[in-house]
């Protein structure tokens, strides 16, 4: 009977597979295309030089072997009758999707000329930083811990001033998260001094937001199938990544006046991330923070130190979601009048910096 069994089994394996045999292949598809997806790399951007004042250092993400990139200035003499340099806040900043430290170059310089120490981090496979394994796959809680290893090594280097976080776009919401789930951590161990968000994901999940990206770019998800998922083809154009991330000075989308192509700033294209992780922000899809816990862990005293800044022509994180996200947060929020979604590198990236000096003044830090 046993031998029989054999047999059968060895007669009957070649009907078994030419029956199963395209179904077999035909599962294996999308699995390949994931794995190449997954494990496959893209060219590092390509970054001009620093600016005159800022340098690029190196720091180990946490326990891993990774090493993180971290953009530093020094702060200049400035005169002024504000806070003592002595008592100023160091500031880190945290970029948003196909990011990397070097899009904050403008607040650094003009942070750290008014006597200001500031920071600005290369997440995780972003900037100069290593590319981990498995990269498109990272989630918000690994990027959180490459934000908690900066935070650790600014509060090594001036234990005296809790640093100040600033998280840009889905930075911003990555920056939600861990003032959420650290933060109370982070206060007792004078690591944290406030928390200002740029055009940054809505507490309440950023279906909004794509729903804003498909009205620009109504074939957009169509596009990423036809290119097998891959998700740098949202932004592989200038005038696709101008109206998802410029206000008036660059895209006609919100003047219609201007004549021009839309265009983007010079060199911005061959700065961006090649590749992003798409379950970062699939992450912060639905509400994926309590806003009243946040509230607490950033009170200081009797003083809530939070605020909203976001470009009145922001196609992505509109108006409306950045009224809407006051509303659970009642910090108020400063409209840069003209600027797209990425302020900080748009016409306006003076206005935008000088509205956080000014708040950063009000509290005393």
């Amino acid at each position: 009977m046993a031998s029989t069994s054999f047999f059968n089994r060895l007669l009957l394996a070649p009907a078994l597979t030419s029956r199963n045999g395209k179904l077999a292949c035909a599962a294996a598809v999308p699995i390949v295309i994931l794995l190449f997806k997954v494990l496959s790399s893209k060219p590092a951007p390509v970054l001009p030089p620093l600016p005159k004042g800022v340098q690029r250092i190196y720091i180990p993400a946490g326990d891993k072997k990774e090493q993180l990139e971290l953009l530093v200035a020094e702060a200049g003499p400035y005169e002024s009758e504000g806070t003592e340099e002595e008592a100023k806040a160091p500031l880190l900043f945290v970029h948003g999707g196909y990011g990397s430290a070097f899009c904050w170059t403008h607040w650094i310089t003009y942070f750290s000329q008014r006597g200001r120490k500031v920071y600005a981090i290369s997440l995780s496979g972003h900037g100069r930083s290593t590319r981990p394994w498995f990269f498109t796959l990272r989630t918000k809680f690994y990027f959180a811990q490459d934000v908690l290893s900066a935070l650790d090594y600014i509060s090594s280097q001036r234990p005296a001033a809790s640093p100040l976080l600033v998280g840009h776009s889905a930075g911003g919401g990555l920056s939600q998260y861990i003032v959420h789930k650290y933060g109370l951590e982070l206060k007792a161990e004078s690591k944290l001094s406030g928390l200002v968000l740029v055009s940054p994901f809505p507490p309440t999940g950023g279906i909004p937001v794509y729903l804003n990206w498909l009205r620009l770019d109504p074939f957009l998800f169509i596009r990423m199938f036809l290119r097998l998922g891959d998700p740098s083809t949202v932004l592989d154009t200038p005038k696709r990544v101008s109206r998802a991330f410029f206000g008036r000075e660059y895209t006609s989308l919100h003047s219609s006046t201007r004549s021009e192509p839309d265009t983007v700033p010079d060199g911005f294209m061959g700065q961006m991330n090649k590749e992003e992780s798409i379950v970062w922000p699939s992450g912060m899809m639905l509400p994926f923070v309590d806003t009243r816990r946040v509230l607490r862990h950033i009170t200081f005293g009797v003083m809530q130190r939070i605020y909203l800044i976001a470009g009145s022509d922001d196609a992505l994180m509109s108006p409306n979601i950045m009224k809407d996200m006051n509303g659970k947060y009642g910090c108020g929020v400063g409209f840069i009048e003209g600027a797209g979604h990425h302020l900080m590198q748009d016409k306006q990236w003076k206005d935008g910096a000088q509205v956080l000096e000014n708040k950063l003044t009000e509290w005393g830090i």
